[in-house]
């Protein structure tokens, strides 16, 4: 500091209702994280930051999506091609290429194991379905893959619960872990066997009564009892909340159906027309899937986020944060 100017420092420790601005800061792993996360709402001061939870949830759902190893190879290489191309030094062209490697791994991921390739139907002996693990040409597949979403949503909500739980104590998002989990196993052993386990009716209703006795903290016990049934009703909620992710099943299901309608209009002129009908075969291959990718990838970023912002916030997110921005020089004077 030069001669005859003084510095002054004060601060504080933030109040109730105050507003800090809050700085994410996250390893290379989990940074591209941010910002999905801020394309909704900025964590505050008192909250969590989950950028790491949500970039790759998100990666998953996305992959999940979209679901075919040609789109998935497609992604990957213009991803390539960009990281070539792009010189750019700019940390969000960083975390955004970071993301799109991550993205596009996660689509070929799940097309491998549900051998989609533009969905072409592989035969039998083929080697690659050697790693098939979610076959969407037969009903038994199709009905694994919608329970694999129904499951998907129930763990990623019972982090968010754990989550709650685990920074606020909360007892009844303990509760609602309690109750998802145990109401599995009871309409599993019900739809499976035809009578009830009882086991699991008696963990369900201990974890409703978690919700009813301590959802208040009312010292009069008709008052907190009445607002414990009312905190009770939330099981409306956390059942639609969990059945929202069988988006997943329905959108990669369109997906797969949308490849195999355009293959089956591309060779009706290849069978058709001999000579040229490759012509209109290979056009209506280029713009029918492309466009399937396009709708694709709309539906992974709209439906993938809104997993996370809207089912999985609600219970344990707040948000509605300040983002720090730091002092910088903007002009110089001449």
């Amino acid at each position: 500091v030069g001669e005859g100017f003084t510095l002054g420092h004060f601060s504080e420790d933030p109040g109730e209702g105050d507003r800090v601005p809050v700085l994410l800061s996250n390893k290379p792993a989990f940074d591209s994280g941010e910002d999905l996360v801020q394309v909704y709402s900025q964590p505050n001061y008192h909250d969590f930051d989950p950028s790491g939870i949500v970039l790759y949830c998100f990666a998953v759902f996305y992959g999940m999506i979209i679901g075919d190893a040609g789109y998935g190879l497609i992604s990957l290489a213009l991803t390539v091609f960009l990281h070539r191309k792009v010189k750019s030094r700019s940390p969000l062209w960083i975390r955004f290429r970071r993301l799109c490697y991550c993205l596009s791994f996660s689509v070929l991921f799940f097309g491998v194991i549900s051998a989609s390739y533009f969905g072409i139907f592989l035969s039998a002996e083929n080697p690659l379905n050697k790693v098939l693990l979610l076959d969407l040409n037969t009903k038994e597949g199709l009905n694994l893959v919608m329970l694999i979403s129904i499951i998907m949503g129930m763990v990623h909500l019972s982090i968010a619960l754990g989550i709650k739980f685990y920074r606020t104590r909360d007892i009844p998002a303990l509760g609602w872990i309690i109750v998802i989990w145990s109401g599995y196993f009871l309409l599993n052993s019900k739809m499976g066997k035809g009578e009830e386990n009882p086991v699991a009716m008696y963990i369900a209703i201990a974890g409703i009564a978690l919700v009813v006795l301590f959802t208040s903290k009312s010292r009069n016990p008709i008052l907190r009892f009445l607002m414990g049934l009312n905190g009770a009703l939330g099981v409306v909620q956390l059942l639609a909340d969990i059945l929202s992710y069988m988006r997943l099943f329905a959108l990669g299901l369109a997906t797969m159906y949308m490849c195999q309608t355009f293959n089956m209009l591309a060779k009706m002129p290849y069978e058709g027309l001999p000579y040229v009908g490759f012509i209109p075969a290979v056009v209506i291959l280029v713009f029918g899937h492309g466009i399937n990718l396009a709708l694709g990838i709309m539906g992974g970023v709209v439906h993938g986020l809104r997993l996370n912002f809207l089912e999985w916030y609600r219970w344990c997110f707040e948000g509605d944060g300040l983002t720090f921005k730091p002092f910088r020089k903007i002009s110089k004077q001449v």
